[in-house]
């Protein structure tokens, strides 16, 4: 076997036929003698002088040869197929999908299978490491026969009656001898199968391609069927009948046979350490049949496929993906890979079909043990999938062990305390950004009512989608960590994307529209937040990108992205949170200025994030001694040490530690046996007693795993007492500031009685309950209260704008500018008339004692309001305010 040449043309499958030592040597039966053949013939249903039935969907007609390397395998497989172990396999892997006849084989078990029944001189897996296509269209000529040839005929048994012949798609999994990282695939492997894993960050149309047809000869009349090797239309080059020379045919367009094709990118993640820090590399993917439309944009997956070359698209062809005419002398030698595929896995949920993977059903917290006994059936060794993540044994252990210690109270502290441990203090924004991971409960509203218990809000149509996703934002002065926990919250999250607002633009963030190469339609190429669908989107320097703060308001809210561009019109899906961090627009929080003018978003924007968290840089000697504690230890030994080590050790202290034990303390700091008593504050018990700031951390990894697991599968309901809690607030709230709404402010809507419900949910679903209790609508209470009582301690107010002028806090000259400048307009509102604007210095002073302006020298604060051209003065002993006429 030439491992060059491959499958790629019906003359090389003809070759492959003959009886020559070299093929034979190739194939793994060099030294068998023909007599050995002959009587493995015998007993092998397809190895008969007779042709297999479905042999021409793979192979052309002629080259059928009952001694060739193709056929002894076919006989091989049929063997291992009417086994016990290859039953199994051909059972439980085939279905009809869309009147295709698809196969979904296991790897490892076939290749027991067939060393089960013919021992070493199995020829599978020696075919499929150096001729993959040849070895697969074996398999599904092996199958068929088993399914569709009497005697057997198979296929009324596995997949009842009315099915006739047609051909089987293999879609090989669990193939690791090829496993390979994007970024390593090279010349060596062409022709080769290959497994690589990946996001898709665009995928073509569905198209039709014209994989073979019948042609007739213009001479006699004979009808010939010609297969297209890649698509490429290609004529016969004789005649098939007994003595007819003729070489020119008609081809028969009404018996051509067409299949679906699609083309995809597979971008490489770059969380591994081995490709941090490095340019993504990507491959295109070709998909036909059942796997064209299989995947989307954002979705990650596990591809088995063959690598290929064709032309690129810069190599003189234009848009010429392949060589249409490899004679043609405009053919250049400019190539790039491509992969063929086989078999296409989504990671972002499971499939029944995975072997070597166990599914955990059901919902709530009780999964945790039906998935412990899953594994146990298997002996521990098969992992078991939960959303996009594989869970082991120790993993569900961990989990459970969460659960078990969520009854003292205990795990949200710690959770809060193994988020991003490198900053000291910020527990209510680590919780904050912890409830946005873990997320609410999206519902269908059907009829005006919820589900889950939710309160009914009235307006909203029939069928409409209310978002579980929190949204969080991030506003401070520079250097107190906002970045760094943006990052650690995109390395736990089960799907993060990190984006920089200064490098970002609305199609990067959205969608793009893209040109095919090959065929020169128009596409979309999918941004960040279509890319983190059901997952985690981190905005870093918000700031920098107002022009591209409106691609996000119907992501934000909708959960999708509508475009409409080139011709496409189309809405994706973008049903992600958004957590994002931005420094003040003047460098420095500004004290008299609202969170709004502080950012520079409008309040549309602002009113889409549940959750504000204003972050100043405040002298505190007893959080400043910590902090510096903490620094030297990061920079001295024991920061070494602890870098150093693995994560297998972190995992069992975590383990051992403080998960260990079932029982625990409650949340008063007493023994949960000894009685609750009064329920502390919601700072008191997230902050670290003395004594626990060594206690171990729950190491990224693991806590990636339990909010994957909470979030695949905790559905809490709100409860009445939840309910009640959560409204009260809201009515208080909404009495307070009232719901008008300004340029600059933000109103009391039931937009935000919807957050709370979130912010509740996913208060519950850190502690893996069904159910929302009045106690988590209190801490979300609390967390809402620190939220709106920093933004107000700064000067301004989150919901209602502006805080009034005697209220603020004042001491900064712009903001006493402001409150003066903002008085002198309310006066000149109330006396009216043409001259409204105009004040004497007299009158100057009257206001400024009037809200107690506080500054040294009022002439010298005047004389500034002048040189800044916000006062005007003009002659006769009075000064007018420019910016009131």
């Amino acid at each position: 076997m030439a491992p060059g040449r491959g499958r790629g043309r019906g003359r090389g499958s003809g070759s492959q036929g003959g009886r020559s030592a070299g093929a034979g040597a190739a194939s793994g039966q060099g030294g068998r003698s023909s007599a050995q053949r002959g009587a493995s013939s015998q007993h092998d249903p397809a190895a008969s002088s007779q042709r297999p039935v479905a042999w021409n969907y793979f192979f052309q007609p002629e080259h059928w040869d009952p001694e060739g390397r193709v056929a002894l395998l076919v006989g091989q497989l049929s063997r291992a197929f009417l086994s016990e172990q290859g039953a199994r396999v051909l059972s439980a892997g085939v279905q009809r999908c869309d009147e295709r006849y698809v196969l979904h084989v296991d790897y490892a078990a076939l290749v027991a299978a067939a060393t089960d029944v013919l021992g070493p001189e199995s020829d599978l897996p020696t075919a499929l490491e150096l001729q993959p296509s040849e070895a697969l269209a074996s398999i599904a000529i092996a199958a068929s026969e088993l399914l569709f040839r009497p005697p057997h005929s198979l296929a009324a048994s596995l997949l009842g009656p009315g099915h006739h012949l047609g051909k089987l798609h293999v879609r090989l999994v669990n193939h690791r001898a090829s496993q390979c990282a994007i970024r390593g695939l090279r010349s060596s492997l062409v022709n080769r199968l290959v497994t690589v894993r990946g996001m898709v960050v665009r995928a073509g149309p569905v198209v039709v391609q014209v994989s073979g047809m019948e042609f007739t000869c213009t001479k006699c009349g004979a009808a010939r069927w010609q297969r297209f090797e890649d698509m490429v239309y290609t004529q016969p080059t004789a005649c098939a009948a007994s003595g007819c020379r003729g070489r020119t045919f008609v081809g028969n367009r009404q018996r051509a046979l067409c299949v679906d094709w699609q083309r995809v990118k597979l971008q490489e993640t770059t969380t591994d350490a081995e490709t941090h820090g490095q340019i993504p590399r990507s491959v295109e993917v070709e998909l036909m049949d059942d796997l064209a439309g299989s995947c989307r944009a954002g979705d990650f997956v596990t591809l088995v496929g063959v690598l290929r070359v064709g032309a690129s698209a810069q190599a003189g062809g234009g848009v010429a993906w392949k060589v249409r005419d490899r004679a043609a002398p405009t053919a250049a030698a400019l190539h790039q890979f491509y992969v063929q595929g086989v078999s296409v896995t989504l990671s972002k949920r499971a499939h029944r079909g995975d072997a070597g993977t166990v599914e955990a059903a059901g919902a709530g917290a009780g999964a945790t043990a039906e998935a412990l006994a899953a594994l146990a059936l298997h002996g521990g060794r098969a992992p078991a999938r939960i959303g996009d993540l594989l869970f082991s044994l120790t993993d569900l252990k961990f989990v459970l062990a969460m659960r078990r210690q969520c009854g003292g109270g205990d795990a949200v502290r710690q959770l809060v305390r193994s988020f991003c441990p490198q900053i000291c203090g910020s527990e209510f924004v680590k919780m904050g950004i912890l409830l946005c991971l873990f997320g609410g409960v999206t519902k269908t509203l059907a009829g005006g009512e919820s589900d889950a218990g939710a309160p009914s809000t009235a307006g909203r149509e029939e069928g409409t989608n209310l978002r579980g996703n929190i949204h969080c934002l991030l506003v401070g002065d520079p250097g107190l960590g906002k970045s760094q926990m943006l990052r650690f919250a995109c390395q736990v999250a089960p799907r993060g994307l990190y984006v920089c607002g200064n490098t970002c633009t609305s199609a990067g963030l959205t969608v793009s529209v893209t040109r095919e190469g090959s065929s020169g339609e128009f596409t979309f190429e999918a941004g960040a937040a279509v890319l983190g669908d059901r997952g985690l989107v981190c905005v870093d320097e918000f700031d920098k990108m107002r022009d591209e703060h409106a691609a996000l308001l119907e992501v934000m809210e909708q959960q999708e992205v509508s475009v409409a561009k080139a011709g496409l019109v189309a809405s994706l899906p973008a049903r992600t949170s958004v957590l994002a961090a931005s420094n003040p627009v003047q460098g420095a929080y500004d004290r008299g200025r609202s969170v709004a003018k502080n950012v520079g978003i409008s309040g549309p924007m602002l009113s889409r994030f549940d959750l504000v968290f204003v972050m100043m840089d405040c002298p505190d000697h007893s959080k400043d001694r910590k902090l510096v504690a903490q620094l030297m230890a990061m920079h001295g030994d024991a920061g070494a040490a602890e870098a150093g080590c693995g994560l297998d050790a972190a995992a069992e202290a975590a383990l051992d530690g403080a998960f260990a034990s079932p029982g625990g303390r409650g949340e008063s700091g007493a023994h949960v046996g000894g009685g609750l008593a009064r329920r502390r504050p919601l700072a008191e018990r997230l902050r670290a007693q003395p004594g626990e700031e060594d206690e171990a951390v729950v190491p990224p990894a693991l806590l990636r795993k339990y909010i994957a697991y909470a979030r695949q599968m905790v559905r809490p309901k709100l409860t009445e007492a939840a309910a009640a809690r959560l409204q009260s607030f809201w009515l208080e709230m909404r009495a307070k500031v009232g719901g008008g709404m300004s340029e600059e402010s933000v109103s009391v809507t039931t937009r935000q009685l919807d957050g709370l419900v979130r912010l509740a949910e996913a208060r519950a679903r850190m502690e893996l309950r069904s159910q929302v209790l009045e106690s988590d609508a209190s801490d979300v209470v609390e967390l809402m209260m620190e939220s709106l009582l920093g933004a107000q301690t700064a000067g301004g107010s989150l919901f209602g704008g502006e805080a009034n002028a005697k209220k603020r806090r004042r001491g900064t000259r712009v903001a006493e500018a402001e409150r003066f400048l903002e008085a002198l307009c309310a006066r000149a509102q109330q006396r009216g008339g043409s001259k409204g604007g105009e004040f004497t210095v007299a009158e100057l002073y009257e206001v400024g004692d009037a809200i107690d302006v506080q500054c040294t020298s009022m002439a010298d604060f005047v004389e500034r309001l002048n040189d800044a051209g916000e006062l005007l003065k003009k002659g006769g002993g009075s000064t007018r305010e420019q910016c009131i006429m």
